[in-house]
Parts: C-alpha cells; structure tokens; sequence
C-alpha cells in the first residue's frame, strides 16, 4: 500500500473544481429509468462485508457521502478499515485518511483483518502489502487537517490516482469546533459536491454525544455539532458496541468478552439511506484476533488468500 503526502503533488491546483449544473429535459433520463425499473437486475454500487446488509439491497454507491457516527471508542475506525478492505477485494481502489493514526498502525490492523488472526506470518505480511499495490494509498497527515486541503487531496485522489473510495477520520480533526455550526454545514456540503462531481465515494468518521449512560441507544440527532452533517450526507451509518452485554459479562467475572451469548456485540444501524429502500439495525459479533465484525457468534473473517505458504 502506497503513502502519498502533500510533498507529492501541489494541492493548490485542486483548490478548486468548477460546479456547473445543467438544464436537461426530463425525457432525457427515460431510458436511464427504463433501465432502472425493468434493466437486468444489476445493482449500482459495491458490497458491504455482511451478507445480511446486502440481502436488503444495500450498497455502497459511487458520488456519495456516508457518515459513520458512534461514541468514542465504538469501534467506528476498525469497521471503516473492514469496510475499506472488503472494497478492495472488489477491485475498489480506497485510501485511508486517518489523521489519528500513523500509516505503520493503519497497514498493521488492515494485515490482521486480511488474514483473520492476531498472529500474521511474516512471509504473509509481506504478500498482503503487495496484494495492496495498486488497491490502496495511504494519505500521510496527522493532526489537524485544512478543510481546503482535505477537498484538493479528494479531487486529486480521484484524478490523478483513480481513487473511488476515500475514508476520512475524522470529522472532529477537519472541523475542530464542534461548535462551528456552519463551518460544520459548509465542509459536508462541499464534501458532497466533491463526490457528487468526481464519482466518488467519501466515508467520514463523525462521534455522537454520550447521553446520561453509554448504554443508552444513540440515534440520528446523537451526533456532535450541526444537524446538517447528518442532513446533507446521502447515508449516515450509526455504531454502538453492546455495553448492556458487556457490562453483565464484567458482573460475572468473566471479563469483557465479546465471544459468546446470542445477543449481538455490536449494533450497525443504517439510519439514512438516500438512493436505496432500507433502514435498520444489524446485529453483529465482535472477533478480537482478526479485529472484525462478523454476522453470527464465533464467526470467522474469511482471510484473503495468496497462495501457499502463507
């Protein structure tokens, strides 16, 4: 997986991208809709790496922007890098922009969530990174990051580095003041025409306000700063790990464990869905050695496989 930096290329010159809307006839887009209604049956968009979430026709489409928001320390991070690594098992070119976590941290967990375990052979390790090249970049920036800058790299990736996903966390480090209201609505409307204009799709990581207990169920108004972040996105994606289920299992002296029970350690909930049909909550299992959310109790994360000895 390559790193790119700012060093790479001059940002300035995608500052910015002419908007230009057009007036067409509404019977210019009948075939489109023909196609739409009565076409083969083909999906728009990517997979997501739970089959319960794509049996409801849910996807991840191109031009879009999704939000994930959960409470600090939800795990909002490890499933945005599954979700990015199962793009790239479609062929999805991504890069992570995490400005928390330096790009040696970002390849480590992705290694582990590719094999499934927490104990990666070295040859393996090896071939992962090189199974990267060509599907995933890396973008080199800690700390605070510019909104002007964040938008060029975005148009940048998507031109010059044929980018189609890119992952943002989060929020929080391009717009610092949870109380910059429209500093927080302009970024995620800009946002939006950046996907819109480029094809691309851009997931960013935004936190939710804890209530009186961290058990409580967040919903679509828990997250932090403006309504519009949540109004202007196309999806907003909610997740909550299940502290009711974890804080019985302390009780018992069994420690946190997230293996057992038949209630789910995790709850994925699609609260917005622009461009599809489904909203709803989807329960999943947390696997500590491969750092992945799977569909049922001690599930397995297929690991990606290169050949042998790996």
């Amino acid at each position: 997986m390559e790193v790119v930096d700012d060093s790479q290329f001059d940002w300035q010159d995608y500052d910015s991208a002419p908007e230009i809307g057009k007036i067409i006839d509404m019977s210019a887009v009948s075939e489109e809709v023909i196609n739409e209604m009565y076409g083969d049956g083909v999906e728009v968009g990517s997979h997501w790496p739970w089959e319960k979430l794509n049996g409801k026709g849910a996807r991840v489409r191109p031009g879009e922007v999704s939000i994930y928001a959960g409470i600090n320390g939800h795990w909002k991070s490890m499933l945005t890098s599954q979700v990015g690594l199962h793009l790239m098992r479609q062929d999805e070119k991504i890069c992570m922009a995490s400005f928390e976590m330096r790009p040696v941290k970002t390849m480590a967990r992705m290694s582990r969530q590719a094999i499934g375990t927490d104990e990666p052979t070295i040859n393996y390790l090896r071939k992962f990174a090189s199974w990267t090249d060509g599907r995933g970049l890396i973008y080199n920036h800690l700390g605070g990051c510019d909104a002007r800058r964040l938008l060029a790299v975005c148009r940048y990736l998507a031109a010059e580095r044929k980018v189609k996903h890119v992952f943002v966390d989060s929020l929080m480090k391009v717009v610092g003041d949870v109380d910059d209201y429209s500093e927080q609505k302009k970024f995620i409307g800009d946002l939006c025409k950046v996907a819109m204009s480029t094809g691309m799709h851009i997931h960013l990581v935004a936190h939710a306000r804890k209530s009186e207990k961290e058990t409580d169920r967040i919903d679509k108004f828990s997250i932090k700063g403006a309504s519009e972040i949540g109004d202007q996105a196309d999806n907003l994606y909610l997740c909550q790990r299940n502290k009711i289920k974890e804080k019985v299992k302390e009780k018992a002296g069994d420690g946190p464990s997230f293996e057992d029970g038949e209630k789910p350690d995790f709850w994925f909930t699609v609260a917005k869905d622009r461009h599809g049909e489904f909203e709803g909550t989807l329960g999943l299992w947390w696997n500590p050695k491969s750092l992945c959310l799977v569909e049922r109790p001690h599930g397995q994360w297929p690991a990606i496989s290169y050949g042998a000895e790996e």
